[in-house]
């Protein structure tokens, strides 16, 4: 059985997830900021340098924002042709 979620991109699949919900409606805050030292330990971001933290966080503000703004309708075409 293939994997749908490498081991190496846990720790952030786990950060986006964090970031969801309300958190998207707000302006964005740093992962320092939204999580306790014991979850930002435990998905392993102390690892990162300081440049490698800021880029993340600059990253997720970018792939968050926009998210919060429109929501595409999915349109359920199972069963059609």
């Amino acid at each position: 059985m293939r994997r749908l979620l490498s081991p190496a991109l846990l720790p952030l699949a786990l950060c986006v997830a964090l970031l969801g919900g309300n958190a998207m409606a707000q302006e964005f805050s740093s992962l320092e900021e939204r999580m306790s030292e014991a979850e930002f330990k435990a998905a392993g971001l102390d690892k990162l340098t300081p440049e490698e933290l800021a880029n993340l966080n600059t990253w997720l503000s970018g792939k968050v924002q926009p998210a919060a703004t429109a929501a595409v309708p999915v349109d359920d075409r199972r069963g059609f042709r």
